[in-house]
């Protein structure tokens, strides 16, 4: 079955209280728009509505996988690095018990990241995780 709409996604998770339940998600490039599916999903289910606080799980938004290893992407690395990042910031203030991940090293040979691009990249990341820690530490406040 393929997920190309909010009701793709309401249909999948039909009949199940998705504030009880903790999901696993490994999508890439598309996490974004997958997490805000889950969550107006969850939202909008008339049996068991959850807001985002109560969702539990994790999505895996390697960017990098879809550049380097398979040669395939969704958008261009700026944006596509921007979105990880907004969806990790959004992710820790509204989402506590949901865990973005965006894995900028560990399935990646160095090697293959070395040179401007491959520079570029790491510090983009590792802004946008930086953004979003700050994000999770004012939240603990």
């Amino acid at each position: 079955m393929a997920i190309d709409t909010l009701d793709d996604v309401q249909t999948l998770f039909s009949g199940i209280d998705l504030g009880e339940v903790s999901v696993s998600m490994t999508i890439n490039a598309p996490a974004a728009i997958l997490l805000a599916f889950y969550v107006a999903a969850a939202e909008s289910d008339p049996a068991h509505p959850a807001g985002p606080e109560r969702l539990s799980g994790t999505i895996q938004a390697d960017i990098l996988k879809e550049y380097i290893a398979q040669k395939e992407w969704c958008f261009p690395i700026d944006p596509a690095m921007r979105l990880c990042g907004d969806m990790i910031e959004w992710c820790t203030r509204n989402m506590p018990r949901w865990h973005p991940i965006l894995d900028l090293r560990l399935s990646h040979p160095r090697g293959r990241l070395d040179g401007p691009a491959g520079a570029r990249v790491h510090a983009q990341g590792r802004a946008h995780l930086r953004r979003a820690a700050v994000a999770r530490r004012s939240r603990r406040r």
